[in-house]
């Protein structure tokens, strides 16, 4: 009798809770405009919620009095409202949420002689052409500027050999920037990583005053000055690659990108052995980091980059037949800073390229080392076309 009678009682509990349970129906507006996609919840349970209709209307069901209901939209001030009684007409007016953001002004480097340049590819430019591998170096190589004869990423301009052409790097002068690059400096990608880059200027004649060291041509490449608002991640597998990269903004003033790939040989030798006899082992490791800043006192861009690679085949030769073992190392290391005065511009470049090659075969054995540091300062004048600039730069 008395299990009957808890059951009975518990039953006329849930009928009451039940019964008494109440909904509210309503539109939500900013200035009398319907706001459709607004959200209402529940404030203790997230289960009971509703989402406001192309016109503005919501209804929500199992409340309370008491429940407390919390409506909200992007851009909007939340509202907080206390159920008190059923309400099929209830109108909730949202406020917009502003917020005085500071400008955000990025300063970009003039390139002086600019209007002598060839061509200057983007990155959509090296990634929408077929032949370049998502490389840079090898999207310049298919353009008409090229003089390059094999399929390579050191680019050679009007015959000359690729020795003789410059690169620079937000500012800062480089060497050879191929990876595997042999004693002939042949190499089949660049160092470069096209996620990263902003644009590749191409001066296939004679290179301008500002970028001199080169004797052929010149190849100016600019690392972004900032990143999409959100973060972005990128991964990429092959079967002798890993990859992945993120970027995106820190702050509203800020960004940060890096990346990070390895190289590896053991699937491509496995299912493709008799192509690949002859090559013993290869891998590589390397990553960057881009980092950029937009303050009132100018705009700052450091970027560090690492590469350690080896490679090792068999060399046949009538008087030996053995392995050729290559181990390199690469450092890259730029810093640039702009800032703007009027119609003048003044920069401080800083930077450091480090190489470090090691070559064995048979008795012969060799290693080179380079350590390149770099720094300038320049003043740039640009007024409706006309451009006038002077500086300073020490090259090791």
């Amino acid at each position: 009798m008395m299990k009957k009678l808890l059951c009975l009682m518990g039953w006329i509990f849930t009928l009451n809770s039940v019964l008494g349970q109440i909904s509210i129906s309503g539109k939500i507006v900013s200035n009398d405009e319907p706001l459709p996609g607004a959200h209402v919840w529940m404030k203790s349970n997230y289960n009971i919620n509703a989402v406001t209709n192309s016109h503005g209307y919501f209804k929500i069901a199992g409340l309370n009095i008491g429940d407390t209901l919390v409506c909200s939209f992007i851009g909007y001030k939340e509202r907080v409202l206390i159920v008190a009684e059923q309400d099929d007409n209830i109108l909730i007016n949202m406020e917009p949420f502003s917020q005085q953001l500071e400008s955000v002004e990025v300063k970009a480097s003039v390139l002086g002689a600019e209007n002598f340049a060839f061509e200057k590819l983007q990155p959509l430019d090296i990634y929408t052409n077929p032949n370049s591998k998502a490389d840079a170096l090898v999207a310049i190589n298919t353009q008409m500027s090229s003089t390059t004869k094999d399929e390579n990423a050191a680019v050679a301009f009007r015959g000359a050999s690729p020795q003789q052409t410059g690169y620079f790097l937000n500012g800062v002068p480089l060497k050879n920037p191929v990876k595997y690059a042999q004693l002939t400096n042949t190499g089949t990608l660049s160092i470069f990583n096209t996620d990263f880059l902003k644009s590749a200027t191409v001066f296939p004649g004679n290179p301008p005053v500002e970028y001199g060291q080169a004797t052929s041509g010149t190849v100016v490449l600019e690392l972004a000055d900032r990143f999409p608002d959100y973060w972005q991640h990128t991964a990429s597998i092959s079967m002798a690659n890993l990859g992945y990269s993120v970027r995106g903004k820190l702050g509203e003033k800020s960004n940060l990108g890096v990346f990070g790939n390895y190289q590896f040989d053991e699937i491509l030798k496995g299912v493709n052995t008799r192509n690949f006899e002859d090559i013993n082992s290869f891998n590589a490791y390397e990553g960057g980091a881009l980092f950029t800043t937009h303050q009132s006192w100018g705009s700052l861009k450091i970027y560090q980059y690492g590469l350690v690679d080896s490679y090792n085949f068999n060399f046949e030769h009538p008087s030996y037949q053995d392995g050729f073992l290559q181990n390199a190392e690469r450092s890259i290391t730029t810093a640039q800073w702009i800032q703007d005065f009027g119609a003048w511009q003044a920069s401080v470049v800083a930077g450091n390229s480090f190489s470090q090659n090691h070559y064995h075969f048979g008795n012969l054995e060799y290693s080179s080392q380079n350590n390149d540091p770099y720094a300038s300062a320049n003043f740039t004048y640009s007024k409706k076309g006309d451009v006038f600039k002077t500086g300073y730069a020490y090259w090791n």
